[in-house]
């Protein structure tokens, strides 16, 4: 793909994977694919200045590489979602991840990195389904609907499950509930996946 950001001309290449998880972003955010590019560039660094995406990509995702995901839980609507607006509803039908504009949720969406999979948590029901994460960050503020608060979205292809995995069991396979918008999950691995393995069963 050829673009220009900051007057220069900048090539990046895509495998056809990359493309259509480019082209399925582009049309959530309503823009054009060489815009998400040219967006996930200049949020590197926080000025529009060209680098290579494989190296915007290192230095922002915190994951080892694209076959090792980090696992975090998500809580849609924690932080003060709008009363009219069914936060957990708007994170599946809209393939997003939404908290509102804090410096704790800034820090968390920073950490995440293309890949990353998010556990949507509902308080009194459990996980209910499983996402992974489609694009950086890209630090821009949103209108809240229905609201004076302002929010940062990304991008999220949910899973949904069958059947929630309720609190009590999501304690039997890693000990604890989330109580944070964006909280890193820390058990062993092979715990979460055992997790993820009876939730698609």
């Amino acid at each position: 793909m050829a673009i220009e950001s900051n007057g220069k001309p900048l090539t990046v290449e895509f495998s056809p994977a990359e493309r259509k998880q480019l082209e399925a972003l582009a049309v959530i955010r309503g823009v054009t694919p060489e815009q998400v590019v040219r967006d996930a560039i200049a949020s590197i660094s926080g000025r529009p200045k060209c680098k290579p995406l494989d190296d915007a990509r290192k230095q922002q995702s915190p994951s080892p590489a694209p076959n090792s995901p980090q696992f975090y839980f998500y809580i849609a609507g924690i932080d003060g979602a709008a009363a009219k607006i069914d936060p957990v509803a708007r994170a599946l039908n809209d393939g997003l991840a939404v908290a509102l504009v804090t410096p704790e949720n800034a820090t968390a969406l920073g950490r995440l990195g293309i890949g990353d999979r998010l556990f949507l948590y509902v308080n009194r029901v459990g996980v209910v389904a499983v996402g992974d994460v489609l694009e950086l960050w890209n630090r821009t503020k949103y209108k809240a609907r229905g609201s004076s608060e302002h929010e940062y979205r990304l991008a999220v292809k949910w899973r949904r499950f069958t059947k929630p995995i309720s609190p009590a069991e999501l304690r039997q396979h890693v000990g604890y509930a989330p109580v944070r918008t964006i909280q890193r999950i820390t058990v062993e691995l092979r715990r979460v996946e055992r997790m993820l393995k009876v939730a698609q069963a």
